[in-house]
């Protein structure tokens, strides 16, 4: 969606300039008209603006939601229902991100049973 934001950006770049253009014409009623454009298509991007900001809360709220809804909380892992495969308590709780614990093999037990491709935080 910032392409659009971008988009309108430049209208409005290129209305000023038509409008600058315009008054080398000395027609008040062409130059009145792009005027109005310009202001439209400010008013446009501020519309936009808005819009983005609105779209990227109500996703976050919703990706919070659903994240809540279907996880628990249990011996310091965060599980889907009726799945026994962790899910990163860090990575979780910081940026309510979901990313499976990978199993370590012999060698990286030393450090944890468990590892998180994500944030390589080891656990268990």
């Amino acid at each position: 969606m910032p392409d659009i934001l971008a988009t309108a950006s430049a209208a409005v770049t290129i209305s000023k300039q038509i409008l600058t253009l315009s008054k080398t014409i000395k027609n008040a009623e062409l130059q009145h008209a792009i005027a109005d454009l310009t202001l439209q298509l400010a008013d446009l991007k501020l519309q936009l603006a808005e819009l983005i900001t609105e779209n990227a809360d109500l996703n976050q709220q919703l990706t919070a939601k659903v994240s809540a809804e279907d996880l628990t909380f249990r011996d310091g892992f965060y599980y889907k229902q009726n799945d026994e495969h962790p899910f990163c308590p860090g990575c979780y709780d910081s940026h309510q991100k979901r990313v499976r614990l990978a199993k370590q093999g012999d060698f990286g037990r030393n450090f944890g049973k468990f590892k998180c491709p994500s944030c390589d935080e080891f656990y268990g």
